[in-house]
């Protein structure tokens, strides 16, 4: 019945305010009221249409890469989401059935480089025979067609007499052809038996490539397999963005239920993918602004971060340290200018939300998911990552160092306190934003039309 009474009572009572506002202005431009009075109801309208009544929503909001999606799958590990529930399920049965192992692995890709070399290498020396066969070839043709022009030279110059002896006894020139012809011939055969027989050979080195190989993808498309339902599999690799469109993520816990969302970065290049990022943005009841050093934004990021909370009624900043290890993690919290940087940026936010901003958090965000992280592909990348980090600390010492537990103990016992109550209020804030936006906007016509005093 609250979520009835919400959406026919409180949006009309806004539009009936503002079309009160905008019949007082009598003296105002027709053109210029129509404009408003659209520009008001379009954003009316999608408030009506994003707004969330039903759970309580929270919205992590940065820039493309700035470890949204990392901060979040560390959460849903810690808080046990259901469908991270489900994927890690799935994962375990999924590697039992796969008998997935390094050594399996190492033996494999062994395999498959030692028949690739030992083809490319047979290739290669049949490359070698066939190219010797042909300059042999080419060689005995020169030195058989110089013999018959030497001996086509003796029997032209030879005296009548020479000529004569020559039909009875030929020139030894003719006898060395004779002889160079059968040579050849037997060596020629020769060859050509070792480029049969080798090229005979090829078709069953190629299987055994091929076999080698077919092991190998095996190998890889289970561990391929693995990886859409690992740990971190909607975490980006540095390159392509992994979140372009907003993903949810429901959380049921002792502290109550609510959804967070991971939004396209700010940056996407896409029109449809920033709309969709901006209209899951209006359902936020809680934001998290995540950036990835303490860098002052520059005044056009500004104006594009004021535009797109300023109707929010919680926002907190987190700073994900990019830290491949805690003593680089460490060394920049300790530094006092990266502290006065901190401060400089908390202050800039407290400035720009007022009372609406609820502070700042430092995280690092690697480290937290490689502490609660269990499921992970096997013999890659990202357990040797792992491992570098708990070599020197435990999965708990781990989750303190990097800001994790805080982040956690800030939302369940601070942000999930009396969320039905936030719900409304954010709610309610958003649609007194638009009315104060919109008689903003009526005032501003009035005095654009006010005549100039000379």
């Amino acid at each position: 019945m609250r979520r009835h009474f919400n959406l026919t009572k409180i949006y009309p009572l806004v539009q009936s305010e503002f079309d009160k506002r905008l019949a007082a202005c009598t003296e105002h431009d027709p053109l210029a009221l129509k404009q408003i009075r659209q520009g008001f109801l379009a954003e009316l309208n999608a408030l009506k249409t994003n707004a969330e009544w039903a759970e309580f929503t929270i919205a992590f909001y940065g820039d493309v890469g700035c470890g949204k999606s990392s901060i979040i799958e560390a959460l849903r590990i810690v808080l046990a989401e259901a469908a991270k529930q489900e994927e890690r399920q799935a994962f375990v049965a999924s590697s039992q059935a796969s008998t997935l192992t390094l050594a399996g692995y190492q033996k494999a890709l062994r395999a498959r480089n030692a028949t690739r070399q030992e083809l490319m290498a047979f290739q290669t020396e049949l490359g070698v025979v066939e190219h010797q066969a042909k300059v042999a070839e080419l060689n005995a043709t020169e030195q058989r067609q110089a013999l018959r022009q030497k001996l086509a030279q003796k029997l032209d110059n030879a005296a009548i007499w020479n000529k004569l002896r020559y039909r009875l006894r030929p020139p030894p020139e003719k006898q060395q052809l004779l002889e160079m012809a059968k040579r050849w011939k037997n060596e020629r055969v020769t060859e050509r038996r070792r480029i049969v027989k080798m090229r005979e050979q090829l078709p069953a080195l190629h299987d055994q490539s091929a076999v080698t190989e077919i092991v190998l993808a095996q190998f890889t498309r289970k561990r391929d397999a693995l990886k859409k339902i690992c740990d971190g599999n909607i975490i980006g690799d540095g390159g392509k963005p992994q979140t372009t469109q907003p993903q949810f993520y429901h959380f049921v816990t002792r502290w109550g239920r609510f959804r967070i969302t991971d939004l396209g970065g700010t940056g996407l290049p896409s029109q449809l993918a920033a709309i969709q990022n901006l209209q899951a943005l209006r359902q936020a009841h809680a934001v998290f602004y995540v950036v990835n050093d303490a860098i002052m934004p520059t005044p056009a990021a500004l104006e594009k971060l004021r535009r797109h909370l300023n109707d929010q009624t919680e926002i907190r900043l987190i700073v994900n340290w990019q830290a491949n290890t805690l003593a680089q993690w460490k060394k920049r919290l300790e530094s006092p200018k990266i502290q006065n940087r901190l401060q400089a940026l908390d202050s800039m936010m407290r400035q720009q939300f007022g009372e609406h901003y609820h502070g700042m958090l430092t995280i690092a965000a690697k480290p937290a998911f490689f502490s609660v992280a269990a499921c992970l592909p096997p013999f890659g990348n990202e357990e040797q990552q792992q491992q570098h980090f708990l070599s020197q600390h435990t999965p708990e010492e781990l989750m303190a160092l990097s800001g994790l537990n805080t982040l956690v103990q800030t939302l369940c016992n601070k942000m999930l306190h009396n969320a039905s109550a936030k719900v409304r209020k954010t709610n309610i804030h958003k649609a007194d934003c638009l009315l104060r936006n919109a008689i903003i906007a009526l005032n501003s016509a009035r005095h654009d039309q006010q005549p100039q005093v000379a």
